[in-house]
């Protein structure tokens, strides 16, 4: 296939539809890899969320055990051994939301990013729509001047007969 350098008015209908195409697929691939990466960050945030609540969940339990212990009126050697299971469950508890502080500030700042991401995309579907107007438009002028000015002609040169 050779380009269409043998006419002008053949490039441009070729050279506008090519960029509408371009112009249509770049935006909507651009928005499709956004929306994806809003569903991982929905994902993660769920996946965040749910083990906020899960540690929630066992201090409220946990809390409810030494209650119980307690007003079963330990032995000194049961309150020691309580007390060392609960500094060893603190330290770890406290080491997950150390963990999960660092989760929650990436989290927040890569949902900050898509959505600034998401703004600038919105603002640039105006000027992507302009420009898809525009080259289709290109095209269509390239269509009608290549077949009113060129095919035309060459279309009634074909009809007529031959002459010796």
């Amino acid at each position: 296939m050779q380009a269409p350098t043998d006419n002008l008015y053949k490039f441009l209908a070729i050279a506008g539809m090519l960029c509408f195409i371009y112009f249509f697929f770049d935006f909507n691939k651009r928005s499709d890899d956004l929306e994806g990466r809003l569903d991982v960050l929905t994902m993660q945030q769920a996946e965040f969320l749910a083990t906020v609540d899960a540690l929630t969940e066992w201090a409220d339990q946990s809390t409810k055990n030494i209650t119980a212990d307690l007003m079963a009126k330990p032995t000194a050697q049961e309150l020691k051994e309580a007390h060392d299971k609960l500094v060893k469950a603190r330290d770890e508890v406290q080491e997950k939301f150390r963990e999960l502080k660092v989760v929650n500030a990436k989290l927040n700042k890569s949902i900050d990013i898509a959505s600034e991401t998401m703004k600038k995309l919105n603002n640039m579907a105006v000027l992507y729509n302009i420009y898809k107007i525009s080259s289709l438009l290109v095209a269509i002028f390239g269509v009608y001047l290549w077949y009113f000015r060129t095919q035309k002609y060459l279309d009634l040169k074909e009809k007529q007969p031959v002459s010796n």
